[in-house]
């Protein structure tokens, strides 16, 4: 399992699709996207998690699954980020506040708690 890394969200131009991917550096994975794309992309959301988060997101999503690591449900998907990146915020307040130097990140386990979803 990775675990330096980022779980994140990219909208297409018109909206309609939605990657949700793990990379070491967001940006960078942006651009060598966009780079195959000749419609813009953005970066929506990047938190830190493991590659094992990733694939409980496509697992969750997966009834929307465009192709491969594309979805269409930009709403629930954009709220599970949402959901994920304060409870990552709330994590590293608390770390900051007891002085831990340990890196904040999301498990599986985390996600589906934080979506309300059963093992």
């Amino acid at each position: 399992m990775q675990t330096d890394g980022y779980i994140y969200m990219v909208l297409n131009a018109d909206k309609t699709a939605a990657k949700v991917g793990f990379t070491t550096n967001p940006y960078s994975r942006l651009a060598q996207l966009q780079s195959a794309n000749d419609r813009p992309l953005s970066m929506e959301f990047s938190v830190p998690a493991s590659k094992d988060v990733e694939a409980e997101l496509h697992r969750l999503f997966d009834y929307s699954r465009v192709r491969l690591e594309w979805f269409s449900d930009i709403e629930a998907i954009e709220q599970a980020f949402c959901a994920l990146e304060q409870e990552h915020a709330d994590r590293q307040i608390a770390r900051d506040f007891y002085g831990s130097t340990a890196r904040v990140e999301l498990s599986p386990a985390d996600v589906r708690w934080l979506l309300g979803v059963g093992a």
